[in-house]
Formats: C-alpha cells, structure tokens, sequence
C-alpha cells in the first residue's frame, strides 16, 4: 500500500493544486516529477551498478516481531496495572491511618505551651 501512496499522491495533490496559484502548482509539479524519476533510477540495479552505488540493503522481517511486539506491551500493560493497583492499596492504607490515629505534632508541645495564645474578643453591637 505505501509505495501506491507513494506515486498515487502527487497525482491527487496535483488536481487539488490546480487552484493554487500557478507558480505553487508548477513548482510542486516539477519537484515531484524530479523526486519520482529519481527514485526509480536509484533503484534500477544497473544504474546502482554504473555510478557505482552500494547495494540495497533488504532486512528480512520474521513473522514473530509483531507477536514479540504485542507479548511486550500485554506485559508493560499488565506491569503498570499492578503497579498502580499497589499505589491504590498503599494510599488507601495511609488514608486510612490518618483518619484514624493521633494527630502528627510537627512542634513540641512545650513549645506550644510557652508560645502566647492570642485572645479573642467579641463585641456585642446592636
């Protein structure tokens, strides 16, 4: 399918360019027309071999990438999904010990007995 993209989109971006400026259109035109006929003749063997070009490089794809692929992410799924579950679980803990344990003193309570207490006073006003 992609090297149909490939050669099938200059032709469709072409009549859709046909109402842009003509200066647009004949620049995109010419530079596709360039980049097209360069690619077939660099891919031509014989030509590769005239200039004096290496090889194409073709890696062969095994059938079992997609399914390596698909086993990692199930795995990298399954991984945060218990680890987010443990997140849960201890914030729930902690959530819980608050609630119901005594208050955290981050001051001495000498301290807050020394320290003035302000005094509050309410005027009555009618």
């Amino acid at each position: 399918m992609r090297p149909v993209l490939l050669y099938a989109f200059p032709a469709v971006v072409f009549v859709f360019a046909l109402q842009f400026p003509s200066a647009l259109c004949v620049y995109w035109v010419t530079n596709n027309v360039i980049s097209m006929f360069i690619s077939f003749t660099l891919k031509r063997d014989s030509v590769r071999r005239l200039l004096d070009l290496p090889e194409t490089v073709v890696n062969k794809k095994s059938k079992s990438e997609f399914k390596q692929a698909y086993q990692e992410w199930t795995n990298n799924a399954a991984h945060q999904w218990s680890s987010r579950k443990n997140m849960r679980q201890e914030d729930y803990e902690q959530f819980q010990k608050a609630g119901r344990g005594k208050p955290i003193l981050l001051v001495k309570h000498q301290e807050l007995e020394n320290e003035e207490k302000p005094k509050l006073t309410i005027k009555k006003t009618i």
